[in-house]
């Protein structure tokens, strides 16, 4: 089915960016080595193993966190003293190219992330050629590779700047691959997506049983996040409006509830990893497991505390604090009463899932969904566009909604926000994006692409003109001397 709401996005903005199964789709296991693409059923296992690539420990789990939580203000490394210490790399900023923290999360990060970029090319390049696709699923494939080829690609530049474009599926070394400019991957990424949303179905569009699969409101969100980090606020405008008037989406009513089992794919979610209802063993992730509570009678392995810092950054008798830090003592949302023996103080609400849903395949194989992109960033992105393009009052209304969901009704917390002027308007729209995405993987990131790396982690050792990327592991530069390293490494 293809997407019927052109009329919210502008035909010549589109155009210019693309010149530059049953839910059961998640529940099967991804075919990572098919070699070209001789039918529509192997088309369509191809692009399931792209989604299953989002599964990895590689991609979505140790080094994820590490790069996007733990580097940050808004994290610990968690755990104990010495379990992981590589993390401290990262933490206090003292990685080098050749040092075990590089080998052990930026090489693993580094490789996970052309994995799945090799798995979509192996669609985008094999998929047209398929004479038993129709051709409107054949550009449904090709777009939902093309939309995860971006998200690869943007995960990549924004950790390491310039990466090598690799467009073809060879599924080996891409040996002599100079880097790339960062304005080229940018580049590449707004042709892909742009090609997504003229080709992908609206979220109402799928059935339920390909629930999950990328949207074109995924594809518009991405994309507005990659023109934000452009500081293109016009363009990020424009598709923030266009995701805001298409009907697809709004917050959910109870912020508490969001992360749990009962806010999987809800109205607010725009794209999350899908993982498997334990029915089907190899589906599920270690996300959560990795960040559940550590102790005695606690299950998990202890990392990624939220820091004090965090805890300090919300304001008194915001609801948000306790649905994203768990406490020792708390009775949480399935009756689990938090030992209060544990080996850290606090931990990710966010990342818990319920002692009872844990998958039959074993914690580590758990059914805990990863959100990526939801509608309360869409409208934070909205509301910076709004403010930079001096909209002052459109910003407020924006941040209101996203408040006033927050206080449900308790007219003495979370007052309006009133600045008018155009800085201070600012800091309270990135106030807001710390407390209410708070440990969903967007902090560092956020902060760096704000300029503020020195200013909010110059405590922990972070050098401006240096820490905003981190180094190219030593072991890609051994397989291919042609990578040029980041400046200062």
């Amino acid at each position: 089915m293809k997407p019927k709401n052109f009329a919210y996005f502008p035909a010549a903005l589109l155009l210019s960016l693309i010149c530059s199964c049953t839910r059961d789709f998640v529940n099967k296991q991804p075919q990572a080595n098919i070699i070209g693409i001789p039918d529509s059923a192997t088309a369509v296992q191809a692009t399931n193993g792209i989604y299953g690539q989002l599964r990895n420990f590689s991609v979505h789990v140790f080094a994820w966190l590490g790069i996007t939580e733990i580097a940050s203000d808004e994290s610990d490394k968690g755990s104990t003293p010495t379990d992981a210490s590589f993390f401290l790399d990262l933490k206090n900023y003292t990685i080098t190219p050749s040092s075990q923290g590089t080998s052990n999360i930026l090489d693993t990060y580094w490789g996970g992330q052309y994995v799945g970029i090799n798995r979509a090319n192996l669609v985008i390049n094999n998929a047209p050629g398929v004479k038993t696709l129709s051709s409107e699923l054949k550009n449904r494939l090709v777009a939902e590779a093309r939309f995860l080829r971006a998200y690869f690609y943007f995960n990549l530049v924004r950790t390491f700047g310039g990466v090598p474009l690799i467009l073809n599926d060879t599924l080996i070394n891409n040996n002599n691959a100079h880097r790339a400019s960062t304005a080229d991957v940018y580049a590449l990424m707004e042709s892909d997506l742009g090609f997504a949303v003229v080709n992908l179905p609206l979220k109402n569009g799928y059935s339920a049983a390909d629930l999950g699969r990328a949207t074109q409101g995924a594809a518009l969100a991405l994309l507005a996040k990659v023109s934000m980090y452009e500081k293109n606020w016009t363009r990020v405008k424009s598709l923030t409006d266009s995701i805001i008037g298409s009907g697809q989406y709004s917050l959910y009513p109870d912020f508490s509830k969001l992360f749990t089992q009962a806010g999987k794919n809800s109205v607010e979610s725009i794209f999350e990893v899908q993982s498997g209802a334990g029915t089907t063993c190899g589906t599920g992730t270690q996300y959560a497991q990795v960040q559940l509570p550590r102790g005695s009678d606690a299950p998990g392995w202890g990392f990624n505390n939220p820091s004090q810092q965090l805890i300090d950054s919300f304001e008194t008798g915001d609801p948000r604090l306790k649905a994203t830090v768990i406490s020792p003592g708390d009775t949480l949302y399935d009756g689990w009463v938090v030992p209060k023996d544990l080996v850290n103080p606090h931990y990710n609400k966010k990342a818990y899932i319920g002692m009872a849903d844990y998958s039959a395949c074993g914690l580590g194989d758990d059914p805990k969904d990863i959100l990526i992109l939801r509608y309360a960033d869409v409208l934070l992105m909205n509301a910076e566009a709004d403010n930079e393009l001096g909209q002052a009052a459109e910003a407020l209304a924006d941040l209101e909604m996203i408040r006033a969901r927050a206080r449900r009704g308790n007219a003495g917390i979370l007052p309006p926000v009133t600045a008018t002027g155009q800085s201070s308007l600012r800091m309270a729209i990135w106030h807001e994006r710390h407390v209410e995405l708070a440990m969903e993987q967007d902090r560092w990131w956020d902060v760096v692409r704000q300029g503020r790396g020195a200013q909010v982690f110059g405590a922990q050792g972070f050098q401006a003109g240096k820490n905003e990327l981190w180094p190219i592991p030593a072991s890609e530069i051994a397989l291919d001397p042609n990578l040029a390293q980041n400046a200062g490494y």
